[in-house]
């Protein structure tokens, strides 16, 4: 096999949904869509031409390729359902170790786009890193041409480097999606609409971009600026929780600043 052209997905949650509508679009073939949700697995099977199953063990043998968009916890509970033991298969989690598919197929991968996903929301896969990785040298560069159809920006990974790519993600989208929630309660609470801050939040992750986020850092930790930390700190008082990790975060600036 030169290349795969036609697929099997399981999972039809945030991830599962927007790689079968890239992967349609691209012009890949999907066979099948499975999900223990019939109403899911029946709308996306839709929208890509596909048939759709509930169950694991309903999984036609037809595909080059089967691709799991579900849960950790998941994979390892539905290991025995499954049938397909020579087949390509490979998961899309970001911490999970590609070992964790050798029960699955003695050929298995991993295929881990690192990106958020919401099933309503469409996004250009076009520079959408894609994080590969195979057991052996045939099937990696069967996933990676694979990975080529939808995005410029394919990455070979080990499972170990993975883990780290997607503890910065981590850190970078999560939490800075908490620190937006944080900020969005304080606002709301003198009748600020979060909507005045947008333009900041979309600059400020421009600008780590465009100049790297040690350039980036701004604000009055950055400048040693007590008098503003201290009104800050003191603002805080009703929020203990915040205070806290505010001053944990400042110190880390400050250590930062002196580090580099």
């Amino acid at each position: 096999m030169k290349e795969i052209r036609s697929l099997t997905i399981i999972g039809a949650g945030n991830v599962g949904t927007r790689l079968a509508l890239a992967f349609f679009k691209a012009g890949v073939s999907i066979n099948q869509i499975c999900s223990r949700t019939s109403a899911h697995a029946k709308r996306l099977s839709t929208d890509v031409l596909a048939t759709y199953v509930c169950s694991i063990d309903k999984i036609e043998d037809s595909s080059d390729f089967y691709l799991f968009c579900v849960p950790d916890e998941k994979l390892r509970s539905i290991s025995n359902e499954w049938q397909h033991h020579h087949k390509l298969v490979a998961h899309t989690a970001g911490t999970t170790p590609i070992e964790i598919l050798a029960p699955f197929s003695d050929r298995h991968g991993v295929f881990y786009p690192l990106q958020t996903f919401s099933k309503g929301h469409n996004l250009s896969f076009r520079n959408l890193p894609i994080c590969v990785e195979a057991n052996n040298s045939d099937d990696l560069q069967l996933i990676n041409n694979l990975a080529l159809k939808l995005t410029t920006n394919v990455k070979k990974l080990s499972s170990e480097q993975r883990k780290v790519a997607h503890l910065a993600a981590v850190i970078a989208s999560n939490f800075s999606n908490y620190m937006y929630m944080v900020a969005e309660e304080i606002l709301k609470d003198q009748k600020i609409d979060f909507e005045i801050i947008h333009p900041l939040i979309m600059e400020t992750a421009r600008k780590a971009g465009r100049i790297g986020p040690l350039q980036a850092q701004t604000g009055p930790a950055i400048r040693g600026d007590k008098t503003t930390i201290d009104a800050h700190l003191k603002m805080l008082d009703s929020y203990p929780a915040y205070k806290e990790f505010y001053e944990v975060i400042t110190n880390s600036i400050l250590k930062a600043n002196k580090k580099f």
